[in-house]
């Protein structure tokens, strides 16, 4: 999931993530922070939140593409692997 963080609206960013990670717990989802905060602390806070990535704007549209492309194969290998 790529994810815009923002501190407008009903609830931040970091606050959707950590929701996310208690609703899915430990199912195979990844969630990618895209933002304009490109503060030295502000990638450990996303990662505390529950995201695996931190995009800071202006993303690289190649970089989004290898992130979702490397999701969606763990994703898969993940689906086979409980199949099992």
């Amino acid at each position: 999931m790529l994810h815009r963080l923002t501190s407008a609206g009903p609830i931040s960013g970091h606050e959707v993530a950590k929701r996310l990670r208690e609703t899915l717990g430990f199912k195979p989802v990844r969630l990618i922070a895209l933002t304009g905060y490109g503060h030295a602390n502000d990638p450990v806070q996303t990662h505390e939140a529950g995201f695996h990535h931190h995009l800071t704007k202006p993303v690289d549209v190649a970089r989004i593409l290898e992130l979702l492309e490397t999701s969606y194969a763990i994703g898969t290998l993940s689906s086979r692997i409980s199949q099992v």
